[in-house]
């Protein structure tokens, strides 16, 4: 259980160096680390810069770079990919941490009288 634990703490500071990566480009999109409260799931998702940063999904991304310079638009890719590698790797380490505590919380628990 400690070895998924801290595969997703390894996972999550991943995410957050791709986070400020992004940032450190000065282009009108960077990645952005988002965390559901009730669960603890964590995301890497496209956010525009300036006033309005919404949110943009993979397509609207692309769209967006099309009239990008060619590295630019690699540069785009490159991080949108490694965004996605990072949260899949994030829901199998989350899967497999919960299935081990279902595990554990399953099992006959062995308690031995304590002597007064």
């Amino acid at each position: 259980m400690r070895h998924y634990v801290d595969k997703l703490a390894g996972i999550e500071r991943e995410m957050v160096d791709l986070s400020t990566l992004s940032k450190l480009a000065r282009t009108p999109v960077y990645l952005m680390v988002h965390r559901r409260g009730s669960t603890g799931y964590a995301f890497l998702r496209w956010r525009e810069s300036g006033a309005s940063k919404r949110h943009l999904s993979l397509e609207q991304i692309r769209k967006l770079v099309e009239g990008w310079p060619t590295e630019s638009r690699a540069w785009v890719e490159a991080m949108s990919q490694n965004a996605l590698s990072l949260n899949e790797a994030h829901l199998h380490a989350r899967d497999a941490l919960k299935k081990i505590r279902v595990d554990v919380l399953a099992r006959e628990q062995h308690v031995l009288p304590r002597v007064v």
